[in-house]
Parts: structure tokens; C-alpha cells; sequence
């Protein structure tokens, strides 16, 4: 019996936002299926029941920044790849770096990213909704985007991080300043962009915001 290849889309994301939003959580929860403390994390340890799966070392990792998952679109009915390239940022704060210093690591993190994000059919901006600086982050990479790609042919979305961290604290939470929902939305809807909160400790909005990127990146190949 002969061999059928089944079709099968592809696209590379590129996802960036400073060194401690929380981009890390989000692809290992996408791709592995649980929640993993990291040392630059703010939030309590993980429980037992988020512990790795013994199969989780058959996720295909080419290297630290890179990873694939193929996922089904409901719209297409085609089996998705999403090449997942996690681009390492800037950190938000730092005590440690002149100004200078800060201001030529954010310029260089910018420069090299650039190289990724400008052959990527989707683009995550993510930030920590706890920290005014890490939004501020996002902002200067949207703008940027705003010269470098058209955003009504590469899919653009804001993602917030870490909302698990609000409980209920809308202007101050325990780890700094909270940034309101209401002007990240109305950011979005001024651009044209995606804009989804999310968890990654508790597993809110994660596989549905790549879902929907999926979803638009093909749309989008479809009327060309």
C-alpha cells in the first residue's frame, strides 16, 4: 500500500518581551503541558501536580531558544506546526548595569532579534502585567515592529503574563506596579492586534492563544 503524506501546515512565531515576563512558562506549558518555576520567576514553587510528564522528553528541542508543536486548526482541518522561537530580551531592571550599559543590552537584544522576527508569519509581545517596566518593554518592541513588518500580514498579538499574580489587585499587587487591562486593550484595538491575558501557572488562555494565532496565520495565507 502506498505511503499518503497527509497535509500539514507550518510557521515560525517568534515571541519577545524582557528577560523576566514569563515567556519561558508559557512555550513550556504549551508545548510539555505543565507549569516549571524558573529562577527569574516571581511565583511560588510548582506543585506536584504540575510536575513534569515522563514523556516530556520527546518534545523536539533543536536548542534552548527553539522548540516545534503541531496542533490541529478546527477552520482548516489541517495538522499546524508552529515553529516556536523564543527570543532571549532585555531585563526590565537592573541594579547592577549603568544606564549606559542597560541601554546597549536593549539595543542589542532589538538588533538580534530582528534577524528572527522578520521571516515569522505570527509575533507574540509578551509582558508581566506586574511590572509597569516589563510593559513598557513591550511597547518599545511594538513599536519597532510597527517599521520593521506589516502587521495586516504578519499576525501580532499582545500577551499578558503571569495574571495569576493580580488576585483581585487591580492598581498595586505584591510584586510591583499592576498594569490596568483596560489600557493594554485599548492599545490593541488602536493597532489591530490580538490581545489575550494569560496564565501560565494555571493553564488560562495558554493553548487558545496559540490556537487563535494559528487560526489567523492561515486565514490570512488563504486570501494571499
Amino acid at each position: 500500500m502506498p505511503h499518503v503524506e497527509i497535509p500539514q501546515a507550518e510557521f515560525k512565531l517568534v515571541i519577545l518581551g524582557d528577560a523576566n515576563c514569563g515567556k519561558t512558562s508559557l512555550i513550556t506549558r504549551f508545548t510539555q503541558g505543565y507549569y516549571r518555576q524558573h529562577p527569574n520567576n516571581t511565583t511560588s514553587t510548582t506543585s506536584k501536580t504540575n510536575s513534569p510528564p515522563p514523556s516530556s522528553s520527546s518534545l523536539i528541542l533543536r536548542n534552548p531558544n527553539f522548540v516545534t508543536k503541531s496542533i490541529p486548526v478546527t477552520s482548516s482541518n489541517i495538522p499546524t506546526k508552529i515553529q516556536i522561537w523564543d527570543v532571549a530580551g532585555p531585563t526590565s531592571t537592573s541594579t547592577n548595569n549603568s544606564n549606559s550599559n542597560s541601554k546597549s543590552s536593549v539595543k542589542g537584544a532589538h538588533t538580534a532579534a530582528k534577524c528572527y522576527y522578520s521571516t515569522s508569519s505570527a509575533i507574540l509581545l509578551g509582558y508581566d502585567v506586574t511590572s509597569r517596566s516589563s510593559y513598557e518593554e513591550m511597547r518599545l518592541w511594538l513599536n519597532e515592529l510597527r517599521t520593521s513588518v506589516h502587521f495586516h500580514v504578519v499576525v501580532v498579538a499582545i500577551v499578558a503574563l503571569k495574571t495569576d499574580l493580580l488576585n483581585g489587585h487591580h492598581h498595586q499587587s505584591n510584586y510591583g506596579e499592576v498594569v490596568p487591562e483596560y489600557e493594554v486593550e485599548q492599545l490593541a484595538q488602536a493597532l489591530n492586534v490580538m490581545y489575550i491575558p494569560t496564565s501560565s501557572k494555571l493553564d488560562v488562555n495558554v493553548t487558545s492563544l496559540f490556537q487563535r494565532v494559528a487560526e489567523e496565520v492561515l486565514e490570512r495565507r488563504k486570501r494571499g
